[in-house]
């Protein structure tokens, strides 16, 4: 319902019974998979199910939005929209993440940081929360704008404009409601 309209067709899923069979085929930094022009998903049996199906038709959804977006809306959107990163909540996550090691927001702006392997957990996680925050801050279609605006180029510029914040901005609003907590 948040994306408007249904899937063309009917989503085709390929389950591996192990994560580790999904990384031998599409890289280590894999766990799952979506295929935008097969409308595929792929995921493993050994993983947290519901987590899983659901932030890969979230890269499927959101795919038809745009597929330059950066990894910080990209993988921010499919994490939020997870529910959960393991079963926990995700800002419980993020708060540890921030907590153990020091990322900031022009890491979390370069792909090769992002996927590096040693990163891409705690990146995915603060993505997750950081879109969590900023569609609880400015709303569903105002972050629906960002993403789709997205081609590559100039995505500080265009937050500024769709936003009304700069990232920057945006980025210490969203460490600060983290430290205050859910309540």
């Amino acid at each position: 319902r948040r994306f408007g309209r249904p899937l063309r067709i009917p989503v085709v899923v390929y389950l591996f019974e192990r994560a580790q069979g999904v990384a031998h085929v599409f890289g280590p930094q894999y766990g799952g998979f979506a295929l935008w022009d097969a409308n595929t998903i792929v995921v493993p049996a050994d993983a947290p199910w519901e987590e899983f199906v659901r932030h890969e038709l979230a890269h499927l959804f959101a795919g038809r939005w745009s597929r330059l977006a950066p990894p910080l809306l990209q993988e921010g959107l499919a994490v939020w929209l997870q529910g959960t990163q393991y079963g926990g909540r995700l800002d419980d996550a993020a708060r540890e993440a921030l907590g153990r090691r020091s990322i900031g927001l022009k890491q979390l702006q370069d792909r090769r940081w992002f996927f590096d392997l040693k990163n891409i957990y705690d990146c995915y996680t603060l993505a997750g929360s950081f879109t969590g925050f900023l569609i609880r801050r400015f709303g569903w279609d105002a972050y629906e704008r960002l993403y789709r605006q997205c081609d590559g180029l100039r995505f500080e510029a265009k937050f500024q404009r769709c936003l009304g914040l700069s990232l920057e901005d945006a980025h210490w609003e969203w460490r600060l409601d983290l430290r205050m907590g859910p309540d």
